[in-house]
């Protein structure tokens, strides 16, 4: 729960500062929509092999590996110029967003007691809503004193934190 409000958090600043900056890109409404959909359909795409991955691979590791491409879309979108490289970054966000999310929700569910997965879940979707909640307002602070890419650091080094957190915190057995 404290990986996946730390991940909302710094989502919610990016994507707070997302919209902006792919509306000052996008020439149309529909393209503009397009773009802002692109993490979702990728991250649709990639749910179903994500647990397969993770079967595999191990929750903690591709939660892991999760936070971590996160951490580097994060950077990658610093450096955005157009609308391809935009186009590029939103689909590894939403690749390794949903890495993160599938494992974590798994994860969850393997810690949770008999009979108790319910309580869990609903633990880890408060978190996720709270730092939904809360990031857009650290994200409107940030913007209005650094000005409109910083958001981008910022979502990207707390990533990196998380995946340093979630390393030595969740336990894969």
């Amino acid at each position: 729960s404290v990986v996946i409000f730390i991940y909302t958090f710094a989502t919610s600043i990016m994507q707070y500062n997302l919209a902006l900056f792919t509306d000052s890109l996008a020439p149309t409404y529909t393209i503009f929509g397009f773009i802002m959909g692109l993490p979702w359909l990728f991250s649709l795409l990639t749910d179903m092999p994500t647990g397969a991955l993770a079967d595999r691979f191990g929750r903690k590791r591709t939660i892991v590996l999760g936070l971590l491409g996160l951490g580097v879309s994060g950077i990658l979108f610093y450096g955005v110029s157009g609308l391809f490289q935009l186009f590029w970054v939103l689909v590894l966000f939403g690749v390794f967003g949903g890495f993160l999310t599938v494992a974590g929700m798994a994860s969850v569910i393997a810690a949770s007691p008999r009979a108790r997965e319910h309580q869990f879940i609903g633990g880890y979707s408060s978190a996720s809503a709270l730092g939904y909640f809360v990031g857009p307002l650290a994200a409107g602070a940030v913007v209005f004193w650094t000005g409109s890419r910083t958001p981008f650091l910022i979502f990207g080094v707390i990533c990196f934190i998380a995946s340093l957190i979630a390393h030595f915190s969740i336990r894969e057995a």
